[in-house]
């Protein structure tokens, strides 16, 4: 069955990327160039990527975990 591109998901690899950050908040520079929220096709994980992006960006982070 071939799907168009916009129905291509993974919400373990969307969990995946959100779990490399957490766990090292230094991957987010390798990451950002090349994933932008509106890639995450679960909503809350959008939400949750916008957000984690920017305790990174803003050096709060550490008080997430």
């Amino acid at each position: 069955m071939n799907l168009p591109i916009n129905q291509l998901f993974s919400v373990e690899a969307e969990a995946s990327v959100i779990g490399a950050v957490l766990i090292d908040p230094e991957v987010v520079d390798d990451i950002v160039p090349k994933i932008e929220d509106r890639d995450f096709f679960n909503p809350a994980n959008r939400h949750i990527w916008a957000g984690l992006l920017l305790s990174v960006f803003t050096g709060t982070i550490n008080q997430l975990i």
